[in-house]
């Protein structure tokens, strides 16, 4: 589960101040400050928060207390797991809108990192098994055969490595033409590359 840091949280909340008139605070999953136009309470137990994480549900503060302000406290839901929650102070009355817009930036920052580090996992992986791949020597197990299958790759089909070195079209739209049995890739062709059917090529 994506977790909001110090930085990032301190980031976002220098950024929407700029903007709302009043301070915010950014809480991450336990309940603790990690970002605060007040930068003493940082690292500080928010008690707000803490209610709003176990209840599911916003939190109104009506009075300043010795460990909580008057305002508003709104927990980050991402899928069905609060992560955080996002405190402004002020009259409940007047910041509960602005409670909801930061809310709703953040939720779309922690999804959109999310998403960012889905994939940056899924390149790793893929760059991993390809270094196994060409390393392996001998049959290819049922396994490996799997995974490669996961990247449109046939490891029992016949293939020639092909590889072009400092290869410059001479027109922008050149391509090599081959005969489609002895191109390996197994991916999209990329430019430049293209194969064709020996029957129809000349």
């Amino acid at each position: 589960m994506f977790e909001l840091s110090e930085k990032q949280a301190q980031e976002i909340v220098d950024k929407m101040m700029m903007d709302i008139p009043y301070n915010i605070n950014i809480m991450n999953g336990k309940g603790v400050i990690i970002g605060s136009g007040k930068k003493e309470r940082v690292g500080t137990i928010h008690q707000g928060a803490v209610k709003a994480l176990s209840t599911g549900i916003m939190v109104e503060v009506w009075e300043d207390g010795r460990y909580e302000k008057k305002g508003t406290n709104e927990p980050i839901v991402i899928g069905d797991a609060p992560v955080g929650v996002i405190g402004i102070s002020g009259n409940p009355d007047e910041v509960r809108p602005f409670c909801n817009i930061v809310r709703t930036t953040v939720s779309l920052l922690i999804e959109q990192r999310n998403t960012l580090e889905d994939l940056a996992n899924e390149a790793s992986r893929k760059k991993a098994f390809l270094e196994l791949l060409l390393a392996h020597q001998g049959a290819y197990s049922q396994k490996l055969r799997k995974e490669a299958a996961a990247y449109h790759i046939d490891l029992l089909l016949k293939t020639t490595v092909l590889y072009i070195k400092n290869f410059i079209p001479a027109e922008q739209n050149a391509k090599i033409l081959l005969p489609r049995e002895h191109l390996a890739y197994a991916g999209p062709e990329p430019a430049g590359l293209q194969s064709a059917d020996p029957a129809n090529s000349s």
